[in-house]
């Protein structure tokens, strides 16, 4: 085997020589340093508290009296007013006295009936139609219906005649600014076998024409009622490409829509006079002024769309409450 031999040397060991300690430091001699004198502290004061003030004994307090309360009384609402009932109750006409009634113009004769499609739709200015009852009637309303006379712009004056051959007497000459339903109120009963109207525009058109006795509510409609003439019900048919652009929407089915409810009506009221009411509705429709006297523009003609289901308010009372969900024909 190989051998390497390397010469020694020897590491980390300082070469001899001579070592010096370094001169002695001078220290200076330490100064007298005094004391610092003490604060002057003041003595310390006594507090005293402050005396209490004085409280006098309490007295003797008799206890008072209860006051006398006399015993809760009962409150029921006011008795309904006696008719005639004032012009903020509710009208409704739904008994059509001249229901399929002879009209003068044959094109005319669906405005005879509750139908709003078959109407009498005028070919020239100034035109007129009678409405003949099959015998004498006693009225104090008469309805127009599902008619363009608002945006037409036209005027219509209707008048009645007491017999087949009588005069007719004007009752009212209108210029609606709306095509909502119109509901004339006569201040009186009268007697009528004709019923005229007079149209002055050519392109005007009405649907529907009720003559009977109005239904008279004999209490009003109270707060948070949503008059029908602003409850739209609008059905829709959107178009949109296959990307999702918007290309339109058509209008498939309009009208009105909303729920009229009464409250503390007496039961026997409600039998002799509602009820009637709530049968003809299972199939015809009817006309309603909820509050006459504030809003005469905020007519409908209508139909029920649910169950009238009058509920008793118990108690020593024999009031019954009700409510009256319908749907409303819309012309705009």
């Amino acid at each position: 085997m190989s051998v390497l031999i390397i010469d020694e040397a020897v590491l980390g060991t300082p070469a001899a020589g001579t070592i010096t300690a370094e001169a002695e430091q001078s220290i200076a001699s330490p100064n007298n340093l005094g004391r610092v004198s003490k604060r002057n502290i003041a003595s310390p004061k006594v507090f005293t508290p402050k005396q209490f003030n004085q409280i006098a004994a309490p007295k003797n307090l008799a206890r008072i009296a209860s006051a006398n309360i006399a015993a809760p009384n009962v409150f029921n609402p006011k008795a309904p007013l006696a008719p005639p009932y004032p012009l903020s109750h509710a009208r409704i006409l739904y008994d059509n006295l001249f229901n399929n009634g002879v009209v003068s113009l044959p094109a005319a004769q669906g405005i005879a009936n509750s139908n709003t499609y078959e109407r009498w739709r005028l070919t020239g200015a100034n035109q007129n139609i009678i409405i003949t009852a099959n015998s004498n009637q006693t009225i104090n309303a008469i309805c127009l219906g599902a008619h363009n006379l608002g945006s037409a712009g036209a005027t219509v004056t209707i008048a009645t005649s007491a017999s087949t051959s009588a005069a007719f007497v004007n009752r009212a000459t209108l210029t609606p600014s709306t095509n909502n339903s119109i509901m004339l109120l006569l201040t009186t009963n009268i007697t009528v076998r004709r019923i005229r109207l007079t149209v002055n525009i050519a392109t005007a058109e009405i649907g529907i024409l009720y003559a009977g006795l109005a239904l008279v509510m004999p209490r009003p409609i109270f707060g948070g009622h949503a008059p029908i003439t602003l409850q739209n019900k609008v059905t829709y048919i959107n178009s949109a490409s296959e990307n999702g652009q918007w290309l339109g929407r058509t209008i498939n089915r309009r009208g009105y829509a909303t729920s009229y409810k009464w409250q503390f009506i007496t039961d026997a009221w409600y039998r002799l006079n509602f009820e009637p009411f709530v049968e003809s509705t299972n199939l015809y429709p009817f006309f309603i002024a909820w509050r006459p006297d504030l809003y005469a523009n905020e007519v409908a003609y209508c139909w029920r769309t649910d169950d009238v289901s009058p509920t008793n308010r118990g108690g020593a009372t024999r009031y019954i409450d009700f409510d009256l969900a319908v749907l409303g024909y819309s012309d705009k």
